[in-house]
């Protein structure tokens, strides 16, 4: 595994827990127990065992196809029956017409995946049923978003459900959403920070076009969006967590730059408590604009289990 990840500063709405009733959707493929996605429910693994699972904690857009022609031609059926005319947008007509209780059983049939950064990442295996809907309902928001964020587990073995879509299958535990609004509200700095010379310059409005301005978005960028960010390693893991659920990082960049800070740099690497746990620091290096002094903040995270744990606040690194 690599000791680190560095990342250079250039380049809630539907939750659902685990499954208990041992209900699942299994999306155009038979998880039978593993998580190879085997066809028919047949494990084709070495031996005819289960490869390791892997735990995933993964943020991406998801989009639908369909496994074969029968399926497709089954789709357009129900659409018809429901008055639900063709858009030229199949993520918005599958979602206009899967959302109707009449056309479930099609939801049920369908390949749905998940894609980063437009790649395909993952095809999704339900474990709960009554997470279907939530599902459908992701197929509403904006292509490439990259704000659905998928936790469970996957072989990583790559199989092709689809015609020419090969992808491992990912079995969702936890599936929820999160808005750039959300994420937005997170820079709202304390009544009690007193504003320094730059925010009040802003605020003179002589500052405008300053390309340091607080942005959740180009803190979300840096953090997570990369083809490869599949969230399938400890450190992507981290990331994503950090990514949306660290509200403390978002405040302490929105801080940073408010005194002439720019995040120069994300790395993560293996922290010093690594030994039963797998324990990680992701290190947000900041460099003064005028001066070039770097400053640095941790926090450690525990990605030992399923969910990651913030372990500490967002803390001062100093290199030993």
């Amino acid at each position: 595994m690599n000791d680190e990840i560095a990342l250079s500063r250039s380049n809630n709405r539907c939750v659902a827990p685990a499954a208990t009733s041992g209900q699942a959707v299994i999306p155009a493929q038979a998880l039978n127990g593993c998580a190879c996605g085997a066809q028919g429910g047949i494990c084709t693994c070495s031996s005819g065992n289960a490869p390791p699972s892997n735990f995933v904690y993964v943020l991406g857009t998801v989009d639908v196809r369909f496994p074969d022609q029968s399926i497709s031609d089954e789709f357009q059926r129900v659409a018809g029956d429901l008055e639900q005319g063709q858009d030229e947008d199949l993520r918005d007509w599958c979602h206009r017409v899967l959302s109707q209780p009449d056309a479930r059983y099609v939801a049920r049939q369908v390949s749905w995946i998940l894609t980063v950064e437009g790649l395909p990442a993952y095809y999704l295996a339900l474990r709960d049923l009554h997470d279907l809907p939530c599902l459908i309902g992701f197929l509403a928001h904006s292509r490439g978003s990259d704000l659905d964020l998928f936790v469970g587990s996957s072989s990583l073995v790559p199989v092709e459900t689809c015609p020419g879509i090969v992808a491992p299958v990912l079995a969702v535990d936890q599936l929820c959403s999160f808005t750039q609004a959300k994420l937005s509200e997170w820079f709202e700095r304390s009544a009690t920070t007193p504003p320094t010379s730059r925010s009040k310059k802003r605020a003179r409005g002589t500052d405008e076009s300053d390309p340091n301005e607080p942005d959740p978005h180009r803190l979300f960028a840096l953090l997570v969006q990369s083809a490869d960010n599949f969230g399938d390693t400890d450190q992507w893991r981290a990331l994503n967590y950090l990514a949306v659920r660290g509200k403390c990082v978002y405040e302490k960049y929105a801080e940073m730059l408010e005194n002439g800070y720019i995040l120069d740099s994300v790395r993560v690497a293996n922290s010093r408590l690594w030994r039963e746990k797998r324990i990680l620091d992701p290190v947000f290096s900041f460099r003064e604009t005028e001066t070039g002094v770097m400053r640095k903040y941790f926090v450690r995270v525990d990605v030992s289990h399923l969910y990651p744990i913030m372990i500490n606040d967002i803390t001062e690194y100093f290199d030993r």
